[in-house]
């Protein structure tokens, strides 16, 4: 008993010990933290500025404009119609590829599709739910009409 006292009593004189993996993880975090400091330190304008500067190394207008092109030739012809006529183009236009469409028709898909996308989400709240009995029939689990047939009050 008294030689485990002895022995608590020094452990609690030399201190936490931390095993490597801590001083490791305390050290990365010091570093992570000086450099969001420096980050924050940074004008907006030029965070900005340089974020592109990375993204323009990374991916080049040329490559994304293959990959846009590639993804309008994946999708089924039945989307690409929706797409343009959406916009008022005519349905032919679904089979051409992307680059025979111009910035002006592109901008019209872009906001036809916006628009019937957030009409799209409107139809599909007021779809959720409904009956699971036939139209006139008696639903006798309906506590809210008092299992009368619908119609009848």
């Amino acid at each position: 008993m008294k030689a485990e006292r002895i022995e608590l009593a020094a452990l609690a004189a030399v201190g936490v010990q931390r095993t490597p993996q801590e001083i490791a993880t305390a050290a990365y975090l010091a570093e992570f933290a000086a450099v969001c400091e420096s980050i924050a330190a940074t004008p907006v304008e030029v965070r900005i500025e340089r974020v592109q500067a990375v993204r323009n190394l990374l991916v080049r207008p040329a490559d994304a404009e293959a990959v846009r092109a590639a993804f309008w030739l994946r999708m089924p012809l039945g989307v690409r119609t929706v797409a343009v006529m959406s916009a008022g183009l005519d349905k032919a236009r679904a089979e051409d590829t992307l680059n025979k469409f111009d910035a002006l028709e592109r901008g019209l898909v872009w906001v036809a599709l916006d628009k019937l996308v957030a009409d799209l989400q409107t139809v599909k709240k007021c779809m959720n739910g409904g009956n699971s009995t036939p139209p006139h029939a008696v639903d006798k689990r309906a506590p809210m009409n008092g299992g009368l047939p619908k119609g009848v009050h």
